[in-house]
């Protein structure tokens, strides 16, 4: 599961594996392992099976990511996530921890705000077509956004950065930027973008994270009981 481990292992076992609840003989047992013929495709193997449901899913913020792809994964990785074998699951860890790299400039890749944006569209896209459960309201809380949208608050204008994340990192540079709300849907199995007035975006956002008493009459058609 470690690249980095295996080699690890290879140059010093002893103090790879320090600190780790193994009798001797499991210890020699792994120190062998590694050396074994086929271990590196065992690696290779099990990178491509943890990588498939983020580019599956994720297709532009990984195509937007390019070669670094490989280096961002191996960032979450070595966080270490186990591998999750609902992909819902692998997908939201993946995309909270390239997200807090992206804000943090940590990937040092250019338009990370406008990745960040990209990432916050297919993640809310891929909720509504997995049709994944919401998270349970706050205390107190009474409302919840309808499960058949998702609000995402994004720093450039959707429809003009969807279209340019299909054309490359490149074109991120002429998108648009400015606080936009907008509602995700699934129409006949396609992803509408519906822009919203920015006067709802902070009630909206409360009533997206379960945090609503009372529903504002301009949003009662978008919410349901908690």
């Amino acid at each position: 599961a470690s690249p980095a481990r295996c080699l690890a292992v290879r140059a010093d076992p002893a103090a790879a594996l320090a600190g780790l609840d193994l009798t001797d003989r499991e210890c020699r047992r792994l120190a062998a392992v590694v050396w074994q013929r086929g271990m590196s495709a065992n690696c290779t193997v099990h990178r491509a099976t943890r990588i498939t449901p983020l580019y599956t899913m994720l297709p532009l913020t990984c195509g937007l990511l390019g070669d670094t792809l490989a280096i961002e994964a191996d960032a979450y990785w070595a966080a270490g996530h186990r591998l999750e074998v609902r992909f819902d699951l692998e997908i939201a860890r993946f995309a909270a921890a390239l997200g807090a790299r992206l804000a943090s400039g940590a990937t040092g890749l250019l338009h990370a705000e406008a990745i960040a944006d990209v990432l916050a569209i297919e993640l809310a896209s891929e909720i509504l077509k997995l049709g994944i459960a919401p998270k349970p309201p706050a205390a107190g809380a009474a409302w919840r956004l309808d499960p058949a949208l998702q609000f995402v608050a994004l720093r450039h204008d959707p429809g003009a950065l969807v279209a340019a994340a299909a054309n490359g990192i490149a074109a991120l540079a002429q998108v648009p930027r400015g606080v936009h709300g907008v509602l995700l849907s699934i129409a006949d199995g396609r992803l509408e973008l519906l822009a919203v007035p920015p006067a709802l975006d902070r009630p909206l956002a409360a009533l997206a994270g379960g945090r609503l008493a009372s529903v504002p009459a301009a949003l009662a058609g978008l919410a349901v009981a908690a």
